[in-house]
């Protein structure tokens, strides 16, 4: 209980963690907690309130509180992946938990942890509420995204943002209430950075426009409030209702129901020349991989009509836009007789796998 609402900085940590051991740490927030009255006897067994009430002083035992976490509170974090990386869950928050897990393979060695740090500093904003639109859209096509941040009336303001989301996100324009500003964007690793020409006021609509393209359900666009003149603070922006104006309450961008895992597939040509005159030498192939988590076998496979294989490429992907290519050549790098040829598109996981065929004439 940090008596007030923190802005969570980083966990640090420090320890010995030797082969065959791990350390898992997680953080879960919240702004609730429900205290419980937990009654004892003298011998430590726990009674109900009126049992206890019932027994003679002598017999009766402490009443202890019992704290537990309110309806607010976020799911535990996924494991910190080092120490020093930024907090993972929903920042400003009054209360923090953070769990640790000392894990080994081996029955003769342990991990030890020596000390856990976490930073927190005062909010830049006591709320701060942000929302995408639109919140559907089709996989792997450019669309232009708004995204509405507002603070509380209270709040001192920022006058730098970032932008990321693994859809990487392109800055388009800036706009504080309903007024185009020119703003200075930054790329970073997961999307963009801005600098903007003053500060925004609490309750101030900020509204960015930018452009992407998604390939995962659910894929979430977060925002960070940024001060200039406190360098390394950057405070989360929670999914909520920053403007009536929309219809969205939420930072997650959806994809049409479906189950396709290859979409928007494009043939550069169907007429393979592989002569060296630089016109169709190549065939090209953009493909769209939807709602893949973690890697998962793409390949390109090429029969003849009689159903044999005389060219196979294979890559592991998640999900993103693919290029694959086919010179006109066989696994032995000869190029194939003249004839028509079946391109097979195959992407496998776990679970399930889909496909797709083509038909490309070779001609030279």
């Amino acid at each position: 209980d940090l008596g007030e609402r923190r802005n969570f900085g980083a966990v640090e940590w420090e320890g010995l963690v030797p082969v065959g051991t791990r350390l898992e740490i997680r953080s879960r927030t919240g702004d609730e907690v429900v205290e419980q009255q937990v009654f004892t006897d003298r011998n430590g067994k726990q009674v109900t309130e009126r049992g206890w009430g019932k027994l003679i002083p002598s017999f009766r035992g402490p009443i202890d509180t019992l704290q537990t976490v309110g309806g607010d509170w976020s799911p535990w974090s996924t494991s910190y992946a080092f120490s020093g990386e930024r907090f993972q869950s929903p920042s400003p928050r009054r209360y923090v938990e953070l769990r640790v897990g000392l894990l080994s393979d081996r029955p003769d060695v342990a991990p030890t942890l020596d000390w856990l740090q976490l930073t927190h500093t005062p909010p830049l904003a006591l709320r701060a509420l942000g929302e995408v639109f639109p919140t559907e859209v089709r996989p792997g096509v450019v669309q232009e995204f708004s995204y509405f941040v507002r603070t509380d009336s209270a709040s001192a303001g920022f006058d730098r943002l970032a932008v990321e989301a693994s859809a990487s996100p392109t800055f388009v324009s800036a706009h504080l209430s309903g007024q185009l500003v020119e703003a200075k964007a930054a790329e970073t690793e997961k999307g963009f950075r801005l600098t903007l020409p003053r500060r925004v006021r609490g309750g101030e609509l900020l509204e960015l426009r930018f452009s992407s393209a998604v390939f995962v359900h659910g894929t979430r666009f977060e925002a960070f409030l940024e001060d200039s003149r406190l360098p390394g603070d950057r405070q989360r922006v929670d999914a909520g209702d920053a403007t009536p104006d929309v219809d969205s309450n939420t930072n997650v961008v959806g994809l049409p129901v479906g189950d396709d895992l290859l979409a928007n597939v494009a043939f550069a040509t169907r007429v393979v020349t592989p002569n060296g005159d630089g016109v169709n030498d190549v065939l090209h192939i953009d493909v769209d991989v939807v709602n893949v988590l973690r890697p998962r076998r793409l390949t390109l496979d090429v029969f003849d009509l009689a159903g044999r294989q005389v060219y196979q490429q294979l890559r592991l992907v998640e999900a993103g836009r693919q290029q694959m290519r086919w010179e006109g050549r066989d696994t032995g790098d000869r190029i194939v007789p003249p004839g028509v040829y079946v391109v097979r598109l195959k992407i496998s996981g776990d679970a399930r796998s889909e496909s797709l065929r083509r038909t490309v004439a070779v001609v030279y």
